[in-house]
């Protein structure tokens, strides 16, 4: 019985660098969600708490697609990357675009890449 699929090794060098640094990334992301203010309700910040993991949790969802269709998680890295590029506005500073948007276009680049 031969399969139509393609048959993508999971070992593959670029892909595994790419899936450590997407979870290193989404490590970052869900650290930089726990900087709120502390001096509100406990339901407040556990709703704040949420709602800043949700770019982590994008992170982490593609990195968890790279597993089973790489390419699949390349073009999601690389639409989140221009996301976060447009919603966090990280065109206007060379830093805050290296450190936002740069990650998921190079992880993008690195799942892309036969």
């Amino acid at each position: 019985m031969s399969s139509n699929r393609e048959e993508v090794s999971i070992h593959e060098p670029w892909h595994v660098i790419s899936r450590i640094l997407a979870v290193g990334y989404g490590l970052l992301l869900a650290l930089l969600a726990l900087d709120l203010d502390t001096t509100q309700s406990f339901v407040s910040i556990v709703v704040q708490t949420l709602i800043h993991l949700i770019p982590a949790l994008i992170v982490f969802y593609w990195a968890l697609v790279s597993v089973v269709k790489p390419h699949i998680a390349g073009v999601g890295f690389a639409v989140t990357g221009i996301a976060f590029t447009l919603y966090f506005q990280t065109y206007d500073e060379s830093l805050t675009f290296l450190l936002l948007s740069g990650p998921p276009m190079i992880i993008s680049l690195m799942l892309l890449y036969e």
